[in-house]
């Protein structure tokens, strides 16, 4: 039992370490790649549903999906960066307050990054989404916890 609590710190920081490597591989990404990127998801999503699309809606739609993806790929962040810093024995609190600090550290240096990828620009507005997404993974780990520890309460009652 002693190796397991061992472990799972190391494996929860790998896995915010790996996520990291995922969000900086994506940023890496030029713009005409991303773009490339984002339309592929739109008409897949698109065919999936049987809609046909045209080119002015699929630019319309362009800006949400890359959005939508900022926002959900720091909510994973926001989760495993909940769960590496919960496995040292914080509270809720100093755990939402921790993780959130590192997850928009790391939002900054990642909107740094795309500076320097040709065609991308660092923005302010997406740091704030970044984080935003953070806040959000933060809070769905933190209703997983509750909802875990009333169903142990539960059956410990029982």
């Amino acid at each position: 039992m002693k190796s397991i609590k061992r472990v799972k710190p190391i494996i929860c920081w790998m896995l915010v370490i790996l996520w990291c490597g995922v969000i900086f591989s994506m940023s890496a990404s030029t713009a005409d790649e991303s773009a490339a990127q984002s339309e592929g998801f739109i008409r897949t999503l698109a065919s999936v549903f049987s809609i046909e699309l045209d080119s002015t809606i699929v630019e319309s739609v362009h800006n949400v999906v890359r959005k939508c993806a900022h926002f959900a790929e720091y909510a994973v962040l926001g989760v495993l960066l909940s769960a590496a810093v919960g496995c040292h024995k914080q509270n809720g609190l100093s755990r939402a307050a921790i993780a959130f600090s590192a997850g928009a550290v790391y939002a900054v240096t990642d909107e740094i990054h795309q500076l320097f990828v040709p065609g991308r620009a660092g923005m302010l507005k997406d740091v704030l989404l970044d984080s935003l997404g953070v806040a959000s993974g933060i809070a769905v780990a933190a209703l997983i916890i509750l909802i875990i520890g009333k169903f142990r309460a539960k059956i410990n009652k029982n």
